[in-house]
């Protein structure tokens, strides 16, 4: 399996005001996990090296799906499939992303290297704009067979879904047309449509493992005062970002994610509540990241900033 190389593409320069946010937001933190199942009595002989690839995917809204049964692969989920190397599935999302459709990579590894394991994506800050969760994993080896969850909607009515449990099944890709986990590439010519493998050989009927999906916090909507009255410029920014607030509400804490949410600064008020902070940015590298500002009155938004 290949590192992915840390690369995006901007599409978009957001406002200088916040005001572009038509509504109140709110946000819900998850711990993400799924543990696997994989067997011989199930799923036919385990191959020796018998692993998963990074669990990947992303948090996005209803314009996009990463894949979808009865469908075409992109080129991203054949890559995962075929060879369990995520890069054109990086990027497919990252331009998502700069279009506006996603918000965020999810990608966290196996542990341990067997077909029984686990990967755990902790304290994943879901936004109400980007409620749909998915992911996949190849299993490996194999000519194209993964597990995945396409766009499923964390929110239910005006809330948050709580606790979830979702049984994850084998799936086909549809781009390589071997018949057991070590065949040799053998390329579907035509593509095939993503299809269950449930009871195709040497699959039987039961899942791969289970996703646990666990509601770890939710943050009501913030005041439309605070995003109206609060100025991030310049962005993009290269060197220093300033953030100012309205005196009535000053700052209590800023951070800085990147997109995988990695914290990468971070600057409180160290119990004085400030209405102006400037950011030095100048080592970072170029790509985009989420800035949170958190006010004195409890409220918090979220932006995206560009790194020139």
């Amino acid at each position: 399996m290949k590192t992915i190389t840390s690369r995006f593409y901007y599409l978009f320069i957001l406002t200088l005001f916040t005001a572009s946010i038509a509504h109140s937001q709110s946000s819900a933190i998850y711990d993400i996990s799924f543990q696997s199942s994989w067997n011989s009595t199930d799923h036919g002989t385990v191959p020796g090296n018998a692993h998963w690839s990074n669990l990947v995917g992303a948090t996005h809204n209803a314009s996009i799906r990463l894949l979808e049964m009865g469908q075409l692969a992109s080129p991203g989920i054949k890559s995962v499939a075929e060879a369990g190397v995520n890069t054109n599935l990086f990027n497919e999302v990252s331009d998502y992303i700069s279009d506006g459709d996603a918000d965020q990579w999810l990608q966290q590894g196996f542990s341990p290297f067997a077909a029984i394991s686990s990967a755990t994506l902790e304290d994943v800050t879901v936004s109400e704009d980007f409620p749909l969760l998915s992911l996949v994993s190849m299993i490996a080896p194999s000519p194209d067979w993964i597990i995945a969850i396409n766009s499923f909607n964390l929110r239910d009515g005006d809330s948050w879904k709580d606790n979830i449990s979702i049984d994850l099944f084998a799936y086909d890709a549809g781009t390589d047309s071997g018949t057991d986990y070590t065949s040799s590439n053998l390329i579907t010519d035509p593509f095939e449509p993503i299809s269950s493998l449930i009871n195709v050989a040497p699959f039987g009927s039961e899942k791969m493992g289970t996703l646990t999906i666990t509601l770890v916090s939710t943050t009501l909507g913030i005041n439309q005062s605070d995003v109206e009255q609060t100025l991030i410029y310049p962005n993009p920014a290269k060197n220093e970002l300033a953030i100012t607030a309205h005196q009535a509400n000053p700052i209590e804490n800023i951070a800085l994610y990147d997109v995988l949410g990695k914290k990468i600064l971070q600057k409180n008020s160290n119990s004085t509540s400030i209405s102006n902070v400037e950011l030095d940015i100048s080592n970072l590298n170029q790509g985009i990241y989420i800035l949170k500002v958190d006010f004195t009155n409890g409220n918090s938004i979220n932006r995206k900033i560009i790194k020139q």
